[in-house]
């Protein structure tokens, strides 16, 4: 029986085609026209064609092996190392692990049709669209999006600690370090650091944490807020995770390649992995990701501004901020510490007056107080004599001298006038008689 032949569209074209040049009704010229082919090659399909009939028109390699198709040995080599030692690894990570330790070139969509029909993966149900896409910034340094990945990221090799990441919204070029919280301790240092190597951005997009903004009372900055007004730069803040959500996404890609990047190399704490991230880690990944050119191919603009602030400028910018009130003796405190105030040259503040104190990043206080600073020392805590109790005195006779062993009062024997006095008082009270 007859099952007939299989034939895709572009066959049955060009099947139409051959039979309208063979009865006269088409030359070879306009049948090359109709289907896009050179006359030379129409010819040879005309040969094939009344040699075989409908068949030689169907693609010689139909139902056979591909010429490139992976050897059946490398397909078992692959599945084996996925189970082995990137049992956790996507495909697209995956494939760029096997180029760069193994010297095997193979697709992310390849490995991925290797690992679903092996089991070993499984497809992503993709997530309903939240909201229209907002367009990136078109210059580089216009919006900076800021926040603290918290994560395992030495997993059960160290403690839990937290990544700062600065990404650029127009190029998605990425800021990064290591430290032990999202503090302001450490937030400070970053932001310093930034300026004085790439440079001061316009806008810094970050969450309302309470390092960036005063909850409590909004009118009052906090010392981020205050050091990047200084700079002269916009702090914005989101509202939502998906509002920042370039940052997030960051997060949730460099919490797999980045974790397992430091797995591979043994990185078990933060000063270590710091040094890995400068070493060529950071390098590697703004070069793979991120893009330096605008969607018409023209290379983004840098909007940094150069900062000309010197070293003792930005370490007065970038500190914490007090401010305190001076007692008589022109002192002031601060964190249970006793301060006094010296000046060599102008006068001290007159008490109950205002000065400014500023703690820098490595520690050292320093007080300003009308445009100059003033010298200080610090005082013992037990500088200042505790008050006595005062001590009240009685008289000989008061009753508390009189007291007996034991809190039983002593009665007094009373004299013989006493007695009299009080009788004669007793006697007018009862009489009524004055």
């Amino acid at each position: 029986m007859d099952q007939g032949i299989l034939m895709t569209k572009k066959e049955r074209e060009r099947l139409k085609v051959l039979e309208q040049i063979k009865m006269g009704k088409l030359t070879y010229s306009e049948g090359s026209e109709q289907l896009n082919l050179s006359e030379r090659q129409l010819y040879r399909s005309m040969v094939r064609y009344l040699e075989e009939g409908d068949e030689g028109l169907i693609h010689r390699l139909r139902g056979a092996t591909s010429n490139r198709k992976y050897p059946l040995k490398l397909h078992k080599n692959v599945i084996e190392l996925y189970r082995t030692q990137y049992d956790d690894y996507g495909p697209t990570l995956f494939s760029e692990m096997l180029q760069e330790n193994h010297r095997i070139i193979l697709g992310a969509e390849t490995a991925r049709r290797w690992l679903l029909k092996s089991g070993l993966w499984k497809k992503a149900r993709k997530g309903r669209r939240h909201r229209k896409k907002r367009e990136r910034r078109r210059a580089i340094g216009e919006l900076i999006q800021f926040d603290g990945s918290h994560h395992k990221w030495f997993e059960d090799r160290g403690p839990e600690c937290c990544l700062l990441v600065a990404i650029d919204d127009a190029s998605g070029r990425v800021e990064l370090q290591f430290v032990k919280s999202e503090s302001a301790q450490e937030v400070l240092p970053f932001w310093k650091r930034y300026m004085k190597t790439i440079g001061i951005p316009r806008q810094v997009y970050t969450d309302y944490h309470g390092i960036y903004y005063n909850v409590n009372n909004s009118d009052k900055k906090t010392d981020y807020g205050m050091a990047m007004e200084e700079m002269g730069i916009e702090c914005l803040y989101a509202s939502s995770p998906q509002a920042k959500g370039r940052v997030e996404r960051m997060n949730r890609t460099l919490q797999d390649r980045l974790l397992k990047a430091l797995r591979q190399h043994g990185i078990s704490d933060i000063d270590a992995a710091n040094s890995f991230l400068e070493n060529g880690f950071k390098d590697k990944f703004n070069a793979q990701f991120a893009h330096m050119q605008g969607e018409d191919g023209v290379e983004l603009k840098n909007h940094h501004r150069q900062c000309a602030n010197t070293s003792e400028e930005l370490d007065k910018i970038f500190s914490f901020r007090y401010e305190r009130s001076v007692y008589n003796d022109f002192t002031i405190t601060l964190d249970t510490h006793l301060i006094q105030l010296t000046s060599d040259k102008a006068p001290l503040p007159s008490p109950r007056t205002k000065v400014y104190v500023r703690r820098y990043l490595d520690g050292s206080l320093h007080i300003f107080w009308q445009g100059g600073e003033l010298g200080y020392r610090m005082l013992p805590k037990n500088h200042r004599p505790k008050k006595r109790p005062r001590v009240y005195s009685s008289k000989q006779d008061h009753p508390w001298h009189h007291r007996a062993p034991f809190g039983k009062a002593k009665k007094r024997k009373r004299s013989r006038s006493e007695v009299t006095s009080f009788a004669l008082r007793a006697h007018f009270v009862t009489s009524g008689s004055t």
